[in-house]
């Protein structure tokens, strides 16, 4: 005799076995994406998950994961936390996407069991958590303004997205000011006509303008030192083009005797000097060998004299490339700071100082490297000096051992 399940027990089985598989990759939904979208109706059912979040919210901690995880609000009004988390109106059409950025400011949604789900601000107009979705869930553009303008409220610097807007139309018009200053306003306009597809034709132009190409390096690097903040999104379609026919360099020698030139500069030497190090770094064989010693000192002469940390940190990176030498080594134990007893800093460290000690960690005594570890887990960055120096000092412990085993 067949043993046969009783229909309405199949039809519990099969339910529960969906149930189950959902609850699971509800949990994962980062590492299966492709269950996640079919089990939410295939492009996603991005507000469900949030809206259970809300449902069980009774506080709020937002905090900066650059900063040693620095609080900048917190709150246990379940009445509050939900307010905020109302703003929240996510655009599902437009969610999905992701990009390579990280850290930035976090919102951990507070529950009364302790548990904590933490929500990641992505450019000001997207929330990203890996408990939840498996992208970036996209705000719409009146939720993104209302969320950025609650958390500048409450102490969160940030700029919202129509801010960020104007900011950059504002740049723009500073950029292309300084740009027709710099090749007239003819060519200026000509170079930002191209469109996307029109490389070659921006190639040509830039060619046509400088036939000699330490002269075309020069000119290329002043315009892309032109109104750079940093943020290129806004920045005008020449950016794109001038900065390919620069990739597109491959006369050693001219480069040399552009970047001389350059920084000799003193209102562009430190960009160039940032520059120089990019290619120096990436581009290896693209300086002559013969004078790569002179530049890379000039180089790190301009960017440790510049009052941009990012620029000083760059300037210990070439300079740790100048050779080791005992002038360099001076150098370097020379930017470290002071330290008390117990091998803490005396007042707050910066980055190029915590580069500079890594490079220490390379050649020093190795009585000293202990006091480098306690500098590192003492500094401003816990979430990563610590870690970096203490691979460093395990690099430099196995050279040690295997130098001695050589002997």
């Amino acid at each position: 005799m067949k043993f046969r399940a009783p229909a309405a027990t199949l039809v519990v089985l099969l339910v529960a076995a969906v149930v189950g598989a959902r609850v699971y990759v509800d949990q994962r939904p980062t590492r299966h994406r492709w269950a996640w979208d079919l089990l939410h109706q295939w492009r996603g059912d991005w507000r469900a998950p949030f809206d259970d979040l809300r449902a069980s919210a009774d506080g709020l901690r937002i905090r900066d994961s650059y900063r040693r995880g620095q609080v900048y609000f917190e709150t246990d009004d379940a009445e509050l936390a939900r307010s905020f988390l109302d703003l929240v109106q996510i655009d599902e059409p437009a969610s999905g996407g992701r990009c390579m950025c990280s850290g930035g400011t976090v919102i951990d949604v507070l529950r009364d069991t302790g548990f904590t789900v933490s929500l990641r601000i992505r450019h000001s107009c997207a929330l990203e958590s890996g408990a939840l979705w498996p992208g970036y869930a996209q705000l719409t553009s009146e939720s993104a303004e209302a969320v950025c303008t609650w958390l500048a409220t409450h102490g969160v610097s940030i700029e919202s997205p129509l801010q960020t807007a104007e900011r950059l139309a504002a740049e723009s018009k500073v950029r292309d000011a300084a740009q027709d200053a710099l090749i007239g306003r003819e060519r200026a306009e000509a170079l930002r006509a191209c469109e996307d597809a029109d490389v070659d034709e921006a190639a040509a132009l830039i060619a046509e303008w400088a036939p000699d190409e330490a002269d075309r390096i020069v000119l290329i690097v002043r315009f892309l030192t032109i109104g750079d903040s940093g943020d290129y999104d806004g920045g005008s379609r020449a950016y794109t083009h001038v900065y390919r026919a620069f990739d597109g360099t491959h006369d050693p020698e001219a480069l040399a005797v552009a970047f001389t030139r350059l920084f000799a500069d003193e209102a562009i030497a430190s960009d160039a000097a940032a520059w120089f190090e990019g290619i120096d770094r990436y581009d290896d064989g693209e300086f002559p060998a013969a004078a790569l010693p002179r530049l890379r000192s000039i180089a790190a002469n301009r960017l440790l004299a510049s009052r941009d940390e990012y620029h000083q940190g760059l300037g210990v990176e070439v300079l740790g490339r100048v050779g080791d030498t005992p002038e360099i080594r001076a150098r370097l134990l020379g930017m470290l700071p002071e330290t008390r007893d117990d091998g803490s800093p005396r007042s707050r460290t910066t980055a190029p100082q915590m580069e500079a000690a890594l490079l220490v960690a390379a050649f020093c005594e190795p009585t000293m490297l202990p006091r480098l570890q306690a500098l590192a887990e003492a500094g401003e960055d816990r979430d990563w000096w610590p870690d970096r120096m203490s691979e460093r000092i395990a690099e430099r412990l196995e050279d040690d051992r295997s130098a001695v085993d050589d002997d």
